[in-house]
């Protein structure tokens, strides 16, 4: 059986799985739901040392600009950032 076979069999459990989906081109827009997955997704690499912690909240604002944050500014304030 091969990987996609059982990946439309089960849905993925856990939680960094669940969390790329931030970065499927058809959630980008969605910034409620896209956002604090995006925050586990690179706590996640923090603490596997592969994004370096102080580069955290600039790539969380490049993903806000890339996704046309405009229209959806009370979204961040309401999350607190990741430290």
């Amino acid at each position: 059986m091969t990987v996609i076979n059982l990946l439309h069999r089960k849905a993925i459990q856990y939680r960094l799985g669940r969390d790329l989906t931030c970065l499927d081109p058809c959630n980008m827009m969605n910034t409620e739901k896209n956002l604090p997955r995006l925050q586990s997704v690179l706590c996640h690499l923090v603490q596997c040392n592969r994004v370096p912690e102080a580069d955290i909240d600039e790539i969380l604002v490049q993903s806000l600009c890339c996704c046309d944050y405009e229209d959806n500014e009370d979204v961040l304030g309401d999350l607190p950032l990741v430290k």
